[in-house]
Order: C-alpha cells, then structure tokens, then sequence
C-alpha cells in the first residue's frame, strides 16, 4: 500500500514538472521574437567550417526565432570559401562573405552591422579551437 502510493507520488511528480517545463519552453519562445544575425570570422578553416555550420543549425533548428549566420572569410588558402558557398545551398539562413584584407573587412563588417540591426554575436574563430563554445554559446541563446 505504501508503496503504491509512493509511486504514485512520483509518478503526478513527474507529470507536474513535465507540464511545467513545457509551459516554460513555450513562455520563452514567445519571448524572443527578435530576429538574430551571427558573424563568425574563419579563415583556413576548410576542416572545420562544416561540422560547425551544420551544428549549429542543428542545436537551433527548433527554435521559433528567426535567425541568420553571416561567416566572413578572411583570405582563406584552403577551400573554406568553396565549402561555405555549397552549403549555402543547402542551409537559406547562411551566407558567406570573403574578404582579402583589411579594409575589406571592416567594409563587410560595417555594412552588416550598421545596415542591419539584428547582429547579436561576432565570433573570431582565426585563431585556436572555439568551434565549440560557439555552438554552445549560440545553443543556449535558442532555448
């Protein structure tokens, strides 16, 4: 008998934070109807460029706010540019831009962010590994 009714203690529990969390989740999607734009700055970064492109599409695709990834590439030598532009294809919220140097880039990065209010977050990912703290950085502002 005691028992059955610690199960079932546990078992309206679980229901009710089940119920809870869900209204929760729904509550915050309402909330951010702003669209985003992300800038991620690469360069020769052909062996990463799609695993992260593609991750973090996947880890925000269930989100109801609307969103773009700009990826400025910086004179990459590899084939970053040639990867970026096929997966444009594939994913409509990605563009690349590639720039030569300097001035070109602050030229990019001045009509993006000046011409469009919604940029949230520049990433430079030139130097060391951040490929990962970016998706998760990027993950939890969609939840």
């Amino acid at each position: 008998m005691i028992e059955a009714l610690f199960f079932w203690a546990l078992a309206l529990y679980g229901a009710v934070s089940l119920t809870f969390q869900t209204v929760r989740r729904v509550q915050r999607r309402r909330q951010h109807p702003y669209p985003v734009t992300f800038i991620l700055i690469v360069r020769n970064a052909e062996e990463q460029i799609e695993g992260l492109v593609r991750s973090l599409m996947a880890r925000t695709a269930l989100s109801s706010r609307e969103r773009q990834v700009l990826v400025i590439d910086w004179a990459s030598d590899d084939d970053t540019s040639a990867i970026l532009h096929a997966m444009e294809k594939d994913f409509a919220l990605l563009r690349s831009v590639r720039v030569a140097d300097d001035t070109e880039f602050l030229l990019a990065l001045r009509n993006e962010c000046m011409c469009d209010t919604r940029v949230g977050c520049i990433y430079d990912l030139r130097q060391g590994n951040l490929a990962a703290d970016v998706t998760d950085d990027l993950a939890a502002m969609f939840r």
